[in-house]
């Protein structure tokens, strides 16, 4: 008796608790255009993979997988998970997948049977990871590394093409650069990436316990348990030199963080209602006291001084104020501030970040 159609139809079927839903939609959070998770069976395991311009994003892990015949690769939309974890179903809930060659897909969960297509796709993904040289880092280290990067990000603003990582980490753009100074940063590795490596390193300390970066030739790879990111190198193009505007501050002095994140926030009330491009506060420094000034938008000036123990310069600069307020979030609570009519910075013993001046016609 020949066998029917239906019975030699390849097909594959897991299943995955929410919680596990949960991580996989994470892992897959850097992700800025492609949407479709590519999923293949590699031994025991079941690889989720993405190719989303050129970085590579994938999850293995071991499922309690069944399978009949050959089963290509199939393309599940991140969407479709997202809306399940969206549903409100408990974390310990297991959720069956059954996917065929004929391109349908049968999702279980509880009482509730739903059927659908796969989407028709076919990706060349590369998911091997380049062998080099490793470092090891404790995602906590991870964690504190991006919080204090992250007061770089700005919407709207220029990012710089280059990233770079090892015994010191500089990134930023063309309103605010930092720079992790060394003993705070790597210990081992140096390398220059795409700008993006932030999106993926401030990702993966998410799944805890310790980040491998892996070196290779023309990839880094940052893996964490089930997850990996392999994100492009970049050759030729230099990182940025900042050492010229560092030498050409010429107004210093040390401000306690408390006092001038208050006094920022007091300023911030007349001019509220601005465009965040016009928020912008002057600093300038008289008879060992700083004053901050900012001017609304009838042209009313308000302004508050902070009383300095020790002063060197004159310069007057302008800055936005929701930058300065942002990057002195992360440093200690004493810091240097230093200025000339062209940048500021601010930095403490583990940080320095620069602030481009705003061009105001008073």
């Amino acid at each position: 008796m020949a066998k029917s159609k239906e019975s030699e139809t390849p097909l594959i079927s897991f299943s995955m608790t929410v919680e596990t839903i949960k991580e996989v939609v994470e892992a897959f959070k850097p992700a800025i255009k492609e949407k479709f998770l590519r999923f293949t069976v590699d031994g025991d395991n079941l690889e989720i993979a993405l190719d989303d311009i050129g970085n590579v994003i994938t999850y293995v892990k071991g499922f309690d997988i069944t399978t009949k015949g050959e089963m290509e690769p199939f393309y599940i939309n991140i969407d479709v998970l997202k809306s399940l974890v969206a549903t409100g179903i408990e974390n310990d809930q297991d959720v069956t997948f059954t996917a065929d060659a004929n391109g349908g897909l049968v999702i279980v969960v509880g009482g509730t049977q739903l059927n659908m297509g796969l989407p028709s796709q076919y990706v060349e993904i590369n998911t091997e990871i380049e062998d080099g040289e490793e470092e090891v880092i404790l995602s906590d280290k991870v964690k504190a590394l991006c919080d204090r990067l992250k007061v770089v990000k700005s919407s709207g603003a220029t990012s710089a093409p280059v990233m770079k990582v090892g015994k010191t980490i500089e990134m930023g753009s063309n309103v605010s650069y930092s720079i992790i100074k060394e003993g705070h940063a790597l210990e081992k590795l140096e390398f220059l990436t795409i700008p993006e490596f932030f999106t993926y390193f401030s990702n993966i300390y998410k799944f805890g316990g310790e980040v491998t970066i892996i070196l290779g030739e023309k990839t880094v790879t940052l893996v964490n348990g089930a997850v990996a990111y392999k994100i492009r190198l970049i050759e030729n193009i230099p990182a940025q030199d900042v050492s010229k505007v560092i030498k050409g501050l010429d107004t210093h002095t040390t401000v306690n963080k408390i006092y001038l994140r208050t006094d920022l926030n007091k300023l911030s009330i007349p001019i509220s209602n601005m465009d965040s491009e016009k928020r912008n506060v002057k600093l300038n420094i008289k008879d060992n006291t700083l004053t901050l000034a900012v001017k609304d938008l009838s042209n009313r000036e308000s302004f508050s001084d902070i009383a300095l123990a020790k002063a060197e310069g004159d310069s007057e600069i302008f800055v936005k104020l929701d930058t300065l307020k942002n990057c002195i979030e992360p440093l200690e609570d004493d810091f240097d501030i230093s200025w000339s009519k062209a940048a500021m910075s601010i930095s403490d013993e583990t940080q320095i970040t620069l602030i481009s001046a705003v061009r105001v016609t008073e």
